[in-house]
């Protein structure tokens, strides 16, 4: 897949998905970055030690 719009990102346990969110779009909104709700969210999920599972969360923001 081959994007061309800019993303801020986050990762973390996939256990805590929602606040990861949460959080990206509460720090987005701080520093005055305006999301484009017309392009696509996208998240990659890694295995890790142990079975746990991080994600990895790009929202597309508008500059």
């Amino acid at each position: 897949m081959e994007v061309s719009h800019d993303y801020i990102n986050t990762r973390g346990n996939i256990t805590n998905i929602g606040e990861l969110h949460r959080t990206l779009i509460k720090w987005a909104e701080e520093q005055g970055f305006q999301r484009d709700l017309e392009s696509f969210i996208i998240e990659t999920y890694h295995q890790m030690e142990n079975n746990e599972e991080e994600v990895e969360i790009y929202l597309p923001i508008h500059r």
